[in-house]
């Protein structure tokens, strides 16, 4: 396989734009993926940031921006997000993600030194899966709020879904204002008009969000981190919001147990689940923690 065009040179501030290449198998283009790319390629602490859930690349500018400028970052947008594109037959399972970001790394080389991988909710499930089928990518891990693990306590948001019996899945403004609580804990109160403007752009988007929802959600894919935990070797920081009401904290309880590879666990105090927005500063203060240690 082969990327085209070539990679394109990394900048080394903090701004970046969108880089969108085809990915090429056997001289057939497959797919085409877009990412971002900040600061200098050459120095040896690589962290890849996989964010987030149901996002694109931008949902994390927060927390890039406050992470050190000789620190080598590439944002993907995950597999139908943002601009990396979109195909409704592809595998959307968390395995079927992790492979597909594999093919990118392949592609543009990003195999060929051990990075740091990085994941937020969805994001963190496929990294989490990602780093247990192919452990020799990776120098480590970091797992915020990860998803794809079955959580001994019901999560605040899913006590409200089997009592409402309602899809798990904001669509109408209002629907969109109600989520809100369980995903950001201090957030502000907006007015009306925006969740409608939320909710008119992402209404061409809904149909391709509740499928990936729906592969997720498959019985072999809603614990698939779970099941992989004990099968990840790499050197693993996992960090949670002490307030994070959509997946809920006790799944640390299942990742104690099970990754024997677990490094260190950070609850980040005054947060919910949007950790990357809500401590942007303290997020990046804890990954460089781990990756310098």
């Amino acid at each position: 396989m082969s990327p085209v065009p070539a990679r394109p040179p990394c900048p080394r501030t903090r701004s970046a734009v969108d880089v969108v290449c085809e990915v090429k198998y056997n001289g057939v283009c497959s797919h085409s993926n877009c990412w971002r790319s900040l600061g200098s390629p050459w120095i040896n602490s690589h962290c890849k940031c996989n964010p987030v859930y149901l996002q694109t690349s931008h949902f994390v500018q927060f927390l890039y921006q406050a992470l050190p400028t000789d620190v080598h970052v590439i944002i993907l947008d995950m597999p139908g997000h943002g601009k990396t594109s979109r195909d409704m037959k592809a595998d959307y399972t968390f395995v079927g993600q992790a492979k597909n970001i594999h093919h990118f790394v392949q592609a543009y080389g990003l195999d060929k030194s051990p990075f740091h991988i990085l994941g937020i909710s969805m994001g963190g499930g496929v990294a989490g899966v990602y780093a247990a089928l192919y452990p020799q990518d990776l120098v480590k891990v970091s797992l915020f709020c990860p998803a794809a693990i079955l959580s001994p306590t019901v999560s605040k948001y899913g006590q409200e879904m089997v009592k409402d019996e309602t899809v798990p899945l904001p669509v109408t403004a209002q629907e969109i204002k109600n989520t809100q609580p369980y995903i950001v804990y201090n957030g502000r109160e907006m007015p009306n008009w925006v969740y409608r403007i939320i909710a008119e752009l992402r209404r061409p988007h809904n149909e391709f969000y509740r499928h990936v929802l729906q592969e997720m959600n498959k019985e072999d894919s809603k614990t698939a981190l779970q099941a992989r935990l004990c099968d990840i070797k790499t050197p693993t920081q996992v960090v949670w919001g002490e307030f994070d009401w959509l997946l809920d904290i006790s799944s640390l309880d299942i990742i104690k147990e099970k990754l024997k590879s677990l490094d260190r666990i950070d609850v980040l105090d005054r947060c919910g689940h949007s950790i990357a927005m809500e401590r942007p500063y303290k997020s990046a203060k804890v990954i460089m923690e781990f990756v310098n240690s």
